[in-house]
């Protein structure tokens, strides 16, 4: 901006202290608006002008920073992110600047703001419920005697042997997880499967019913995203992606439609989600509905209209959790009746409810990346292991920077380690649990 060499301080304004509801900068382009541009919520404004101009430069020169800046995004708050949510949550985090801040801590101001038919359900049967893009999500139970809630430690915190029985429950039974937090979108048009070929890494399915995993690539071969693309009709397709980036990905999507004839629609809101899976889920499934289950039937990463009991699902063949599962996707106003027929039915299975943090250690061990962690705008399917989702004979966004990588090693590759804590770690040395960005 080369005015502002000649233009001068008009005046000068000592005033509040500019705090976001988490505490952190909000940058970059304003979803929903046009060449509109955020940068603001600075604590330290001199301390961080270098960078975040450095940032905001290029986000406007071209289209993206060089660095993932998604935990500072602005689009990480949405229409949920009320004046009272604001008001009360910064006036929470402001004081705990300097404290200690435990890994895993949750907030406990600006709590219930979006809540599923079972909340409270799930609040009676032990529920620790943590929040995501302001969604009330089940973090762990807590078993029958046990004080449902976090006690924070730098060592194993007082949840840690409950979540280790949910996931052993799903490893050997089957568990139920309360996933309708998950960003949901419909994209429909004439041009609806040339358009996501365009953002996508992968080949778009070509009959209804299939399904397909893909990344959104920038220029550089970075992962802006993964989703969960399912084809309900020629001109119509149904997405699902990471909760905390539902802002980024709309932005994303609508940043890149062009001229392609296709509308946007966010429908988060629209459909619950509930998760079945263990090696018991096929039986279980098989008692709630006369659908058939079986793998010739009903492939992994296929999807399926069917009914469990009264209630219309769409079913997708297909398990965070690395585990034989599906996902029922179905009108939120369905939610409770799903759930009930499903616990009955799951009773003499073994079901066990189990919680995110479950779900995240399942998807650790089975390999399973997530985005934030080990896919951001810096890494790239090479790195992540992930090329086997990276069509090589259709062009996309990033495909040329892939194709360029395809003949030479890349400069880091991802690595799964398995850390025997109990056999080489005393107790006065636990492991310290990584705090990831979505529950700083």
């Amino acid at each position: 901006m080369p005015a502002l060499a000649e233009t001068g301080i008009k005046r000068i304004v000592n005033g509040a202290i500019s705090l976001a509801p988490d505490a952190r900068p909000m940058i970059g382009p304003l979803p929903g608006v046009p060449d509109f541009y955020v940068a603001c919520g600075f604590l330290g404004g001199i301390a961080q002008a270098g960078g975040i101009g450095l940032a905001m430069s290029q986000w406007m020169l071209n289209g993206e920073p060089e660095m993932d800046l998604s935990f500072i995004d602005v689009a990480r708050f949405d229409d949920w992110t009320t004046r009272e949510f604001a008001r009360e949550r910064t006036c929470e985090v402001f004081p705990r600047r300097y404290e200690i801040i435990y890994p895993q801590a949750e907030r406990e101001t600006g709590r219930g703001l979006r809540t599923t038919p079972i909340y409270e359900e799930l609040l009676a049967r032990g529920a620790v419920m943590g929040q995501a893009y302001g969604w009330e999500r089940p973090l762990w139970f807590a078993p029958e005697g046990i004080a449902a809630q976090d006690e924070p430690s730098f060592k194993r915190p007082n949840w840690w042997p409950h979540v280790g029985g949910e996931c052993r429950g799903v490893a050997q039974r089957v568990g139920l997880v309360e996933m309708s937090s998950y960003a949901k979108f419909l994209v429909e048009g004439d041009a609806a499967r040339a358009f996501l070929d365009h953002v996508g890494s992968n080949r778009v399915p070509s009959t209804d019913g299939g399904m397909a995993l893909s990344l959104m690539l920038n220029e550089r071969g970075g992962i802006v995203g993964d989703f969960t693309v399912c084809r309900l009709a020629a001109d119509c397709y149904y997405l699902v992606g990471a909760t905390i980036d539902e802002g980024i990905y709309r932005r994303w999507l609508q940043d890149h439609a062009g001229d392609y004839n296709v509308e946007i629609s966010v429908v988060t809101d629209r459909y619950a989600v509930l998760g079945i899976t263990g090696p018991n889920s096929r039986a279980l499934l098989r008692d709630s509905s006369s659908a058939d289950f079986s793998t010739t039937a009903f492939p992994f990463m296929s999807m399926r209209e069917i009914e469990i009991g009264p209630v219309a699902c769409r079913a997708l063949r297909v398990s965070y959790a690395g585990e034989l599962g599906w996902e029922l996707h179905c009108a939120m106003a369905d939610e409770a009746a799903l759930f009930d027929r499903l616990f009955s039915a799951g009773e003499q299975y073994g079901l066990r409810l189990i919680g995110s943090r479950a779900l995240g250690n399942l998807r650790l061990e089975k390999g399973y990346r997530s985005w934030g962690a080990e896919m951001t705008t810096e890494v790239t399917p090479r790195a992540a292991g992930l090329e086997r989702f990276c069509a090589t004979d259709k062009n996309y966004i990033g495909s040329a920077a892939l194709d360029a990588q395809r003949h030479s090693a890349p400069p880091r590759v991802l690595a799964t380690l398995a850390v025997d804590c109990d056999r080489y770690l005393s107790d006065r040395f636990s492991a310290i649990l990584i705090p990831t960005r979505s529950n700083i």
